[in-house]
């Protein structure tokens, strides 16, 4: 908890505060990853003291190991949907605009 709501301020921008999908997202993304990379540096040093991995441990790191890969997946390709969509309605504002100018010919009245 203590890693997710402190990659949620540190995903803010300077001087504001508002939650956002983006901020949610990183914050979510970021805190899996952080304690991915603590369960990491414990079994490391679990193994060099006492030479073999428990079966649990074992279990542990390979499960978290696709909870996080899941999820940096699922980070990677939420942002990338929302900046599609983002692009997609600035052309289509854009050709809307576009379509409004008055044609030749036409009467602007």
């Amino acid at each position: 908890m203590l890693a997710f709501f402190s990659m949620l301020v540190l995903a803010q921008e300077p001087g504001t505060w508002k939650i956002t999908e983006a901020t949610m997202r990183t914050a979510i993304a970021a805190a899996f990853v952080a304690e991915y990379l603590a369960l990491l540096s414990m079994v490391a040093f679990a193994i060099s003291v006492e030479k073999n991995l428990s079966g649990l441990a074992q279990t542990l790191v390979s499960d978290f190991t696709k909870i996080v890969g899941v999820v940096i997946a699922f980070y990677f390709g939420a942002s990338a949907f929302v900046d599609g969509r983002r692009l997609s309605a600035a052309r289509e504002a854009d050709d809307t605009v576009g379509t409004s100018v008055a044609r030749p010919g036409a009467s602007t009245v």
